[in-house]
């Protein structure tokens, strides 16, 4: 009668879970840290992100976006426009309302630092045929994901 260890699926998506969440709170962290460093909020940082991706950006788009009233979000620009963080430019189309636009400065602020070296010390205890067999590992379950999409 065999004994041999059986893997399901259910135990890999189980311990893909684990560490997925290892690693998302990593990332949380750094974020928190960043954000803490930099003297940002979260609604503050989100504004910043936001804004880089979209052009012509409005107080009202990004109150929307953000679920905050429109007085929360002039409260949230005025503070980034203070700090030079963005910009308001005058909307062409209505001269009621503004574009909010990313500075350099702002710019900088986006690049949450890397956590690769913090990820690769996750690494260091691991015997050099523990790496292999991990690295072989995940190169199957990327092949696989990949085909599947």
């Amino acid at each position: 009668m065999s004994t041999e260890f059986q893997v399901s699926p259910d135990m890999i998506v189980q311990m893909y879970n684990q560490i997925s969440k290892h690693f998302s709170s990593q990332r949380v962290r750094k974020l928190a840290e960043h954000l803490r460093k930099n003297d940002l909020s979260l609604n503050q940082f989100s504004v910043l992100n936001i804004v880089h991706h979209q052009k012509d950006c409005s107080s009202i788009h990004l109150a929307n976006h953000l679920s905050l009233k429109a007085a929360s979000m002039t409260y949230i620009i005025d503070l980034l426009v203070k700090r030079g963080l963005v910009d308001r430019i005058e909307n062409p189309d209505d001269r009621r309302s503004h574009f909010i636009n990313l500075t350099e400065e702002g710019a900088k602020l986006l690049t949450v630092p890397e956590d690769a070296e913090d990820l690769a010390r996750s690494f260091e205890n691991m015997e050099q045929e523990e790496l292999n067999m991990l690295y072989l590992s995940l190169g199957i379950l990327k092949n696989k994901l990949l085909k599947s999409t």
